[in-house]
């Protein structure tokens, strides 16, 4: 059973939780910057992933401090993006990787996006 504030996905405890709003917004500005084509792939990607993860948490979000569903880490709806791009363009896949590392390591200490 899933604790409160625990990620669906690692189930470990979400440190620093982010909305789906913000977390999709950060990366969709991140891949309009870097690859316009795939935008709208990337909505469709990014919604399918958030509708199959369950159960659905109500958390803080420390972006836009609204009460909004969190049931994902950063770092996991990262891999998720990072392993959806790997398979459109490996370089593209490499430099959100890298744009992403130092960024996430604030939000979730402790745990590496993996590239």
């Amino acid at each position: 059973m899933l604790k409160s504030g625990e990620c669906s996905v690692c189930k470990k405890q979400i440190i620093t939780p982010v909305c789906i709003l913000c977390l999709t917004d950060e990366i969709e500005s991140w891949v309009d910057n870097n690859k316009v084509s795939l935008v709208k792939e990337y909505r469709i990607y990014a919604r399918d992933v958030m509708e199959k993860i369950r159960p659905k948490q109500i958390l803080k979000c420390s972006v836009c401090r609204s009460n909004a569903t969190c049931n994902i880490c950063p770092v996991c709806f990262a891999e998720k993006i990072f392993n959806w791009l790997a398979k459109k363009d490996k370089k593209l896949a490499t430099n959100f990787a890298k744009d992403f590392k130092k960024n996430l390591k604030q939000i979730q200490p402790g745990r590496q996006l993996f590239a």
